[in-house]
């Protein structure tokens, strides 16, 4: 590619990429992506939206690393910070330290209350995880008077009682 022409280039494979994975193709998506971030390594958008579809394909640890790399390059989106939590927490059920990390830059970067309700559940379970539960237990309590949704306060209810048992409580 000429250097004038790479930002339309650039354009036109996000838009291409963009349909591949409105159509469930990702292996083709993926291709696009591959050439983007060959051709600006420094896209941090670009390696954000090719994790999620390494994630979608189950390759978990490449989609860890494009993760990280979007991280890296500094990408400022709490979804992104809670995608690769989720993805340690659900999937590689590993580096809890991270996570914790993570979660706590999502719900400092999430402006949007509800969403951050659900941020701050996933942090709390970071700290569940931990063993932290007392810090857990304040988080999950914090989630649940902030969330706006049933489904985030029935999940708040269910990890707070998964924290006492773990405690030894027979109570919620």
């Amino acid at each position: 590619l000429e250097a004038g022409n790479t930002e339309a280039a650039v354009g036109d494979w996000n838009r291409a990429a963009q349909q591949h994975i409105s159509a469930g193709e990702y292996d083709a998506a993926l291709k696009v992506f591959d050439q983007i971030t060959a051709h600006r390594p420094d896209d941090a958008y670009a390696h954000y939206v090719r994790a999620q579809v390494l994630q979608q394909q189950g390759d978990p640890q490449a989609a860890r690393e494009a993760y990280e790399r979007a991280l890296e390059l500094g990408i400022e989106d709490a979804s992104a910070h809670e995608k690769l939590v989720r993805l340690l927490l659900d999937v590689l059920k590993a580096d809890l330290d991270r996570a914790t990390t993570l979660a706590e830059r999502a719900v400092a970067l999430e402006r949007d209350p509800a969403t951050q309700a659900r941020y701050i559940k996933t942090l709390a379970e970071c700290y569940y995880q931990k063993e932290m539960y007392t810090e857990a237990l304040e988080q999950v309590a914090t989630a649940f008077e902030a969330a706006e949704s049933l489904a985030v306060r029935l999940e708040c209810f269910s990890l707070q009682v998964e924290i006492n048992l773990a405690l030894g409580n027979d109570e919620a």
